[in-house]
């Protein structure tokens, strides 16, 4: 007996028998789909500008009202502001010589970030100490208490410049140490003649007590030297003219016994100067070697924005010569504070008086040729040099 099974006609059939309701009710699903997927902000962000201006209409209106635009603002904002992957900063700084307390200037911290810290320490026989890892958010960390070394002092003093050794080798090697009464970097200047012309630094590690070995010596010759101290706010103080002699081989006149034992790292805090600086200082169980390892926390993503706005040393550093190599151009990341140049007055800089694109030019567009704030050839130099050729 041969038994017929009825036919069931699917709700949603795209048969031409029967399947307007299911064409219709997919109809309505995707217009409704694709009117919440097009309308949510973060979605028009990464297709163009339309979903920025909601919120940031007064800067969209602002920059196309200028006579040179810059095209990216026209396009998509979220190439310069919002993050469309998890980016991941990290900044090393390291001394050049071997401290037990050492000093490092953070610069460029937002204070809507956290950060972690990590420490390595090598001895002078090239030990590596157990790295130690510390976070600190610069938003609650409160001014150093007033009385502490760290607020803003006269001119450094130097003390006790001393030859502590020549070596031969392949070329001739000489180590000098100096003191000074507040925490500085490390500044040798040396040469054949009292003109000097070569020199050594160690960029933003401070320190105390100073060693600094000059290497790839010529041999059998005389050379000048003397040493100078930049504290952390840029005041800067300068040695007497020195003489070494390569012709001598001091090494084994001052014999030490071997310290074998691993460097420990043992305190370190980050500080905040009455100025707005942050500084991490800390301290060794020896002389050491400090490498710094700075790195950005990210925080959750953010529903409106993705994965959130970039960081502003990023939106206004790194993603600026991403297109505009740098070139001849003037140097961005730094400070603009020492004897000759001056934090830009009326500026845009980041904390800690941090040069960046924006402080010289206009991001989104501007009335002067490459957008730039004002008058390149003087009156955006004077702003921040001090020096007769600027003036």
């Amino acid at each position: 007996m041969k038994v017929q099974i009825p036919r069931v006609r699917p709700f949603l059939s795209l048969s031409s028998k029967g399947g307007s309701l299911g064409r219709f009710v997919i109809a309505i699903v995707l217009v409704f789909s694709l009117l919440f997927i097009s309308r949510h902000p973060y979605t028009e962000m990464l297709k163009g500008s339309e979903g920025c201006r909601r919120c940031h209409g007064e800067i969209y209106r602002e920059a196309t009202a200028r006579p040179y635009r810059h095209s990216v603002v026209e396009e998509k904002c979220a190439v310069c502001h919002i993050e469309k992957e998890p980016v991941t900063k990290e900044k090393v700084i390291s001394s050049w010589n071997y401290q037990r307390e050492f000093l490092f200037v953070l610069r460029g911290l937002l204070k809507d970030l956290s950060y972690r810290v990590k420490v390595i320490l090598f001895d002078s026989s090239g030990t590596e100490g157990e790295p130690v890892t510390l976070e600190f958010s610069p938003a609650e960390i409160e001014n150093n208490p007033t009385g502490s070394p760290f607020i803003r002092p006269a001119v450094p003093v130097i003390e006790g410049v001393k030859l502590e050794g020549v070596k031969k080798g392949v070329f001739a090697e000489a180590t000098v140490s100096w003191k000074t009464d507040v925490y500085t970097n490390s500044i040798m200047e040396y040469g054949l003649t009292p003109r000097y012309g070569e020199w050594t630094s160690t960029g933003d590690s401070y320190g105390v007590e100073h060693r600094v070995t000059l290497t790839g010596l010529r041999h059998g010759k005389k050379y000048h030297y003397r040493v100078m101290a930049r504290d952390m706010w840029g005041n800067l103080a300068y040695s007497g003219d020195h003489e070494l002699d390569t012709t001598l081989d001091m090494g084994d006149e001052k014999r030490v016994e071997k310290d074998e034992s691993i460097p420990v790292f043992e305190d370190g805090s980050v500080i905040k100067t009455d100025d707005g600086l942050f500084v991490f200082r800390g301290s060794a169980s020896k002389p050491s070697k400090v490498i710094l390892k700075l790195q950005e926390l990210r925080k959750e993503k953010d529903k409106e924005h993705g994965l959130g706005f970039l960081s502003e040393e990023h939106s206004k550093i790194d993603v600026c010569v991403k297109c505009h190599p740098q070139g001849i151009s003037h140097p961005v990341g730094v400070s603009a504070s020492s004897p000759d140049v001056k934090t830009p007055e009326g500026l845009p800089t980041l904390p800690g008086g941090i040069i960046t694109c924006v402080t010289c030019h206009f991001p989104h567009g501007g009335e002067k040729q490459y957008f730039a704030r004002m008058d390149f050839m003087r009156d955006l130099c004077i702003k921040c040099h001090l020096k007769d050729v600027f003036l």
